[in-house]
């Protein structure tokens, strides 16, 4: 499936075939795994729904804009959480996003997502519906990794957002 491949060569980086076998398959029994991979449109939805509602409460300026130049989460978002970042950024930097996922747990995944929104906003703001899309798909050479982190630490979620991705996990297991 698309994205799996990113996931497995992060770990294959750090460790040996065994570990990664059996690291690569409990982070695909993760409800936020399962539910991207089995193309589960109801809880890609949720996921969607969350990440938009943390943009508009955190970038409203730049959510107006996207909502207006029709820039859907679908254009950037999916390949983003697909792969956890590893596709879109350079390898030092999505390390480090793991080690915060790993921690953390799936809010980590939003609240990057949203860094990177951040970090690229003047940017972003300033381009057309091509020139975003483009942008969001090819992140890489937009971010600098103490800037993005910087801006994922400014970042917060909400407590009820918090209890609401974990009783969508508890509800699919």
């Amino acid at each position: 499936v698309q994205g799996m491949s990113y996931l497995a060569a992060m770990f294959l980086l750090y460790m040996d075939a065994y570990s990664t076998f059996q690291c690569f398959s409990n982070l695909l029994n993760s409800h936020f795994f399962i539910s991207l991979f089995t193309m589960n449109i109801k809880e890609i939805l949720r996921h969607v729904k969350v990440y938009e509602l943390l943009f508009y409460k955190h970038i409203p300026d730049l959510y107006e804009q996207f909502k207006k130049m029709q820039i859907s989460p679908e254009h950037y978002l999916l390949d983003w959480f697909l792969t956890a970042f590893t596709r879109a950024l350079p390898i030092e930097t999505s390390s480090r996003i793991w080690d915060c996922f790993l921690i953390e747990g799936e809010v980590f995944l939003y609240r990057t997502a949203l860094g990177i929104l951040l970090t690229s906003k003047k940017r972003l703001k300033e381009s057309s519906f091509e020139e975003c899309v483009t942008i969001l798909r090819n992140i890489a050479s937009e971010i600098k990794p103490d800037e993005l982190f910087e801006a994922i630490s400014a970042i917060t979620v909400p407590s009820i957002v918090n209890e609401f991705i974990s009783s969508t996990q508890k509800d699919s297991q």
